[in-house]
């Protein structure tokens, strides 16, 4: 078991975020009741199996905002991202399923409708204990008493896959609480190497475990950063400093 990460909470990175890099599209997966979805002020689409969205003003606060009540692979199987906005995604929020083959199809099919200077972030791929990796949902058994009811689920392995098979991808981790967030820019929405290779690597991520890894370890071969390198524009776009459009 490791300490609570000691970042800001993940929705206030995501807004320092918003405001920093001013996207025209955003793209999300697990809206849930639209918290995070209300941190955008650019046309959106949002895809949820369920929402649960009570604030109108998630919704009034954007141009346009296109809801989806399915799965992402329901989706992205009838939807193209470029089709409904019109144009690429600029900034994807993906948090959706906690396993990590759905959330490697969901980067997959949203680094295809992106462009070279998109960002996507990633939650829940920096657990503080192994408890609330399981698969199958919350087993009980969280070490700390305070984090009995958070699942991560394995996504984990996805950020592994990504840095395994996909060096060329810059990739941010931050310690944002509770559980991480991942940035991922340089993208190349034409590379087929995920998708050809999908079979081998999720035959690999699967057989990746934490526990031998170490979940210190873990943090370190990611190169966990603080928030707070990262808590004015100036710092965020000094960071990423590709040109927006």
């Amino acid at each position: 078991m490791l300490p609570d990460l000691a970042g800001d909470p993940y929705r206030t990175v995501l807004a320092r975020l918003h405001a920093a890099l001013k996207p025209k599209t955003y793209f999300e997966i697990g809206t849930l009741g639209g918290a995070t979805l209300g941190l955008a002020k650019c046309s959106s689409v949002a895809v949820d199996p369920r929402f649960g969205i009570k604030d109108t003003g998630v919704i009034l606060n954007k141009p346009t905002c296109l809801l989806f009540q399915q799965t992402s692979d329901d989706f992205f199987a009838a939807n193209k991202l470029t089709d409904l906005f019109g144009a690429n995604v600029d900034f994807a929020f993906l948090d959706g399923m906690h396993k990590c083959e759905f959330l490697l199809r969901d980067f997959i099919n949203t680094e295809r409708q992106s462009h070279k200077n998109t960002m996507i972030v990633l939650h829940d791929c920096i657990p503080t204990e192994i408890p609330m990796t399981g698969r199958d949902g919350i087993d009980g058994k969280a070490e700390a008493p305070h984090r009995r009811g958070w699942w991560t689920g394995d996504v984990w392995r996805t950020l592994w896959a990504l840095m395994q098979f996909r060096p060329d991808l810059s990739i941010t981790a931050l310690d944002a609480k509770p559980t991480g967030l991942i940035l991922i820019t340089n993208l190349h929405p034409t590379s087929t190497r995920l998708s050809n290779q999908y079979p081998e690597i999720e035959k690999a991520m699967l057989e990746a475990t934490l526990s031998d890894i170490g979940i210190e370890n873990w943090q370190a071969l990611i190169k966990v950063e603080s928030t707070g390198n990262y808590a004015s524009d100036d710092q965020i776009l000094a960071k990423f400093a590709f040109d927006r459009h």
